[in-house]
């Protein structure tokens, strides 16, 4: 199973469908920003991205401690 991103195409992945792990994150994300990374495919080469930092929406909110 995988996706099928044709050559000089793209996709968009739903925040709820699909998860990228990040390793090796130099420095703080910051929303609205854009960064560069590289998709690293297990039989192809690499290809650089670029991707937008947003807000995730759908992780848990953090509830503020009482009294803060």
């Amino acid at each position: 199973h995988g996706l099928l991103i044709k050559p000089h195409g793209s996709i968009e992945l739903s925040p709820t469908a699909y998860q990228f792990k990040f390793g090796r994150i130099a420095k703080a994300l910051t929303e609205d920003s854009m960064v560069d990374g590289t998709l690293v495919f297990e039989k192809l080469h690499s290809v650089p991205i670029h991707f937008m930092v947003e807000q995730d929406d759908t992780a848990p909110k953090e509830e503020s401690a009482p009294g803060q």
